[in-house]
């Protein structure tokens, strides 16, 4: 079983694991994970009838992270992998932890990803 503060051997303190089951047939489908604040929107005709994918999600709150210069996290990292892929674009709704006093200062908000398989 994973502790809520399981340290994996990079480094990341990992508080969350879950696997979610998506089926074509479930289309579209949300998953809302409450807990960590996570929503995921799989829209229909992602999957095709009958074919399934396994999503794996980690919620990560701490870990040996490269961030840009000037750069600061402001939520959690989460690490998702499909077993599958998607024929449509999956839209991920993230929490995060910045006041923002103005709309100019959502021009400073970047989003970065990583390909896992580069080690």
């Amino acid at each position: 079983a994973l502790s809520m503060n399981s340290i994996y051997p990079d480094g990341m303190q990992v508080v969350g694991d879950k696997r979610f089951t998506v089926t074509g047939d479930d289309s579209p489908f949300t998953l809302d994970w409450v807990q960590f604040g996570l929503r995921i929107e799989v829209p229909e005709g992602s999957l095709p009838a009958g074919h399934r994918t396994e999503l794996h999600v980690k919620a990560i709150i701490a870990g040996d992270f490269v961030l840009p210069p000037d750069c600061y996290l402001v939520s959690g990292i989460y690490q998702i992998s499909s077993s599958e892929q998607f024929k449509k674009n999956v839209t991920l709704h993230l929490p995060h932890a910045a006041i923002i006093k103005s709309e100019e200062e959502t021009s400073h908000f970047k989003f970065y990803t990583a390909d896992s398989s580069n080690g």
